[in-house]
């Protein structure tokens, strides 16, 4: 290989060592792929390129670019560059805030819960940035104004009150750390007033959702409200009823009912044991029921007797003759001719 193309070869590489170098140094990801998300502001406090982008406290991207809308140009438009594995909702909310006492900004992700599919924010969407309007719109102008004032005159009074004791030897000792106490003081009044900004901005992503569902049970019990009268004029009659009720003389009432259902199921219970018993006397053959149960030779002469009787009967409705003999002047009964069709000649079938 000749010495032009190693030169090549290690300039390539020294080039390539470079990108990724200013790269790695400007925070973004150099073999990881990341999504890209853009934010508006209207004002980004003195933000830089390549400040860390953090999800509670955890850095998960950098920023990338930073420039002026040109649609707009009081709106900064700020391009964030997060890890690929790193998913964020659509309704996300990028807060500037610092990043400690003597450092710079940092951009804070903040979403109430985890995104899945569609509800996720894509590479190239428009996040929302917390901007100082927020807080105007929430407290109102005239109120800030005067709140202002009043920080406006508490720090004036005590510049002065600093500017006396810087002329006493005594106090001029303490004097620088009262100083760093208020810068202290200063710093933690602003992260607050940041913090606040972003929950009061969370928030407002509820309050349609919520005013909604309020117009919506409004609109329910508007269309309702004639069932609910007629609802509580009827639970008002029933307890009108009831309190004209005389409790006392139902329950005495009743409690004549139970005891006559009692008695009427005594008896019914003593009736129930005499028949078991008189079945079990006709079963053991007790009596004569209990004999003509259980004794075949006394039914069947029974039953024949009954029969004969029956022939009997008929006989003598057909054949009177037969068993009465008149004779008024003396004369001499007719001899007795037994008929073709005897009933007692029919042999029984039993």
């Amino acid at each position: 290989m000749s010495n032009e193309a190693k030169i090549g070869i290690l300039a390539v590489v020294a080039i390539l060592i470079s990108i990724f170098g200013y790269k790695f140094l400007k925070g973004q990801e150099v073999f990881s792929r990341t999504e890209e998300y853009k934010v508006e502001y209207a004002n980004v406090d003195q933000l830089t390129k390549a400040a860390p982008v953090l999800i509670n406290g955890f850095q998960v991207g950098a920023v990338k670019d930073i420039y002026i809308k040109p649609e707009d140009q009081r709106t900064i438009v700020v391009t964030i560059s997060i890890k690929g594995g790193v998913k964020i909702p659509k309704n996300t909310i990028a807060a500037i805030k610092p990043s400690g006492l003597v450092g710079g900004k940092v951009i804070e992700l903040y979403f109430s819960s985890p995104c899945q599919g569609g509800d996720c924010a894509v590479n190239g969407d428009y996040l929302k940035g917390v901007t100082n309007g927020l807080l105007d719109a929430i407290v109102g102008k005239e109120q800030l104004d005067s709140y202002l004032t009043q920080l406006k005159d508490g720090l004036t009074g005590i510049y002065d009150t600093l500017s006396e004791k810087a002329s006493d030897p005594n106090a001029k000792r303490g004097l620088p750390k009262t100083i760093n106490d208020i810068n202290v003081i200063m710093e933690n009044l602003k992260a607050t007033t940041q913090d606040l900004k972003v929950l009061i901005a969370l928030s407002s992503q509820s309050i349609p959702s919520i005013t909604k569902n309020l117009d919506d049970i409004t609109k329910n019990l508007k269309a309702n409200n004639d069932k609910i009268t007629a609802i509580l004029n009827n639970t008002a009659k029933f307890s009108e009823n009831l309190s004209k009720t005389d409790i006392s003389a139902t329950n005495t009432s009743l409690q004549t009912s139970l005891t006559s259902l009692d008695q009427t199921l005594k008896s019914t219970d003593l009736a129930v044991k005499d028949l078991k018993k008189i079945t079990d006397g006709i079963n053991n053959g007790s009596g004569s029921l209990g004999l003509l149960v259980k004794d075949p030779q006394l039914y069947n002469n029974l039953n024949k007797t009954s029969r004969n009787l029956d022939l009997l009967l008929q006989d003598l409705r057909l054949n009177p003759k037969r068993y009465i003999n008149v004779s008024v002047f003396g004369k001499k009964q007719k001899e007795y001719t037994l008929p073709e069709a005897d009933p007692a000649t029919v042999p029984s079938n039993n």
